[in-house]
């Protein structure tokens, strides 16, 4: 089951042929179709730090911003992805947009923002 709202946040919609990025152009498709098959090729040569640091570079700019071009195959995934980077990553704010990361906040993890109330 997805949660259309935070879909709306990444900027992804549903489709026939899988998720899109919401209002994207023919070119900047065409970018994304080129930054994947270079990933495919990298991988296929065993060399998986420049496959993941390719995909990093792509998906990590603002008007996408999510940690790795995976996140861009659903919001599942891309869930996944962004809450671990949360969990791990000090930087994640530079990347990830505030509306996700206070999605994570006041969802997710609402806990981690309040002080453990003694002896409980």
């Amino acid at each position: 089951m997805v949660n259309d709202e935070f879909a709306s946040l990444l900027g992804l919609v549903h489709t026939d042929n899988g998720w899109r990025r919401i209002n994207v152009t023919e070119s900047e498709e065409q970018i994304q179709h080129d930054v994947a098959n270079r990933i495919t090729q990298l991988l296929t040569k065993n060399q998986y730090e420049d496959a993941w640091n390719a995909g990093r570079v792509y998906a990590t700019r603002p008007d996408i911003a999510l940690p790795s071009m995976r996140a861009l195959d659903s919001p599942a995934e891309a869930f996944a992805e962004i809450g671990a980077h949360l969990l791990l990553d000090p930087t994640v704010a530079t990347y990830v947009k505030p509306q996700v990361i206070d999605y994570f906040r006041d969802r997710v993890f609402p806990t981690f923002a309040a002080p453990p109330t003694p002896g409980l």
